[in-house]
This record gives C-alpha cells, sequence and structure tokens, in this order.
C-alpha cells in the first residue's frame, strides 16, 4: 500500500498492513499476537440512501414510516414518529449482529466459530405504536422489555431525563393541550431530578450546602 503525503508530493512510503477475514490489524507483525475489531459499521450500508430521503419522513404515513426504519442502517438510534392523524409512535433502529454463543463483550478467537449469523429483524427491535400511555419518550434510556429475547445493548444512560419528561407529559396527559411553546420549554427544561433528591435528604442543611457549594465553585 502507498501512502501519499499531499496530491502533488512525489515521495511515498511502502507501508505492510496485516490483515484476516475480520478487519485490517494496525500495527501486527507476522507471527505475533494481534486484536482485530469487526462492527457493523465494515458491512456495506444504505444508511446514505435512507438519509437522503428524510424530507420525505415530514409527509410519510406509518407504513412509509416501517418502510425507512428497515432502510436504515447506521448509527442505530430511537426513532420517533408522529403525524397530522393523531398516531404516534417510536422505532429502535440499526444493523444489531446475532451472535449464538457469546455476547460481544469480550475479544473471542478469530479463528472461527464466533461468526455473526446476521441481524436482528428490523420488525423485532423495540417499537411501540399509539401506546396507552398516549405518548412517547426516549432519553437514551433502555428501551428494550423484559424478556427481550436478543441482546442487543448491556449500557444505558440513567433514567433521570426520561423520567422528567414522562414527569412533564403526565401532568399535562388528560389536562392542557400541549402547544409549541411547551415543548420549547420542555426541550431546555433544567430541572434536575438528582438535584431535588438531594435537597431531601439534605433537608434544613440545604442552605448551607448551596452556600458552600457556591463559594467553592
Amino acid at each position: 500500500m502507498r501512502v501519499e503525503k499531499q496530491a502533488r508530493d512525489p515521495r511515498r512510503a511502502a507501508v505492510t498492513v496485516a490483515s484476516e477475514i475480520h478487519a485490517a490489524r494496525p500495527g501486527a507483525v507476522a507471527g505475533s499476537k494481534a486484536c482485530a475489531g469487526s462492527g457493523a459499521g465494515s458491512v456495506q450500508s444504505r444508511e446514505r440512501r435512507a438519509t437522503s430521503h428524510r424530507w420525505q419522513w415530514t409527509r410519510a404515513k406509518l407504513d412509509q414510516f416501517e418502510a425507512a426504519m428497515a432502510r436504515w442502517k447506521l448509527p442505530t438510534e430511537n426513532i420517533v414518529y408522529a403525524d397530522r392523524d393523531g398516531n404516534i409512535g417510536e422505532h429502535s433502529t440499526g444493523l444489531t449482529p446475532l451472535r449464538k454463543s457469546w455476547t460481544g463483550l469480550l475479544p473471542v478467537p478469530g479463528a472461527g466459530g464466533y461468526e455473526w449469523s446476521g441481524f436482528v429483524p428490523v420488525n423485532e427491535l423495540p417499537h411501540s405504536f399509539n401506546p396507552d400511555r398516549g405518548f412517547v419518550a426516549t432519553a437514551n434510556h433502555k428501551m428494550i422489555p423484559e424478556g427481550y429475547p436478543f441482546k442487543i445493548g448491556f449500557e444505558w444512560a440513567n433514567t433521570y431525563r426520561v423520567d422528567r419528561i414522562r414527569e412533564v407529559l403526565h401532568a399535562a396527559h388528560g389536562g392542557k393541550k400541549l402547544d409549541v411553546e411547551d415543548m420549547q420549554r420542555l426541550q431546555s427544561d433544567a430541572v434536575s431530578l438528582p438535584g431535588r433528591e438531594l435537597v431531601g435528604y439534605s433537608g434544613g442543611r440545604w442552605t448551607i450546602i448551596r452556600m458552600r457549594l457556591s463559594n467553592c465553585c
């Protein structure tokens, strides 16, 4: 492989790259041990094709939205849906490898026996439409229901953000209809649920704690 510093620079350097069926092995020397990574990003993706039609989603019906989810490959996303007929939904989508005998959390031998057996079908990835609670909320929290048969994730953000979103939407559900200004306020909402918990734990000492924090920060 030749590496050029610049298009018009005649200087070239020969670089030997060790590789195997899964990926190139940067820095590997023949006969030595090395680690090669394989990810969904190395699979040919039609993400650009899907994202190039995002403007069509603004006028898409549910079946068209689902068709777009089938084309979405990377990155994995929780994508929400709403239409003028009052329908709402969410679909967690993206390439998610199927591993039969291991989780993917730790390295495995590269000689075989640990190959992917495909990807989780899009229609079996977590999704919901017109839920009974009357709204959809997602904030990088765990979207997988209990007993979900596929191992598609192991670590998520804490639930403080989505809990606050649900708190605001629950308060409005069945009452005042939310408008654009309400959603703008929710987008920039600064209420801290951990801070609220801290106030409860500190009791009457909260004023002193706040003063000390303001003096040292």
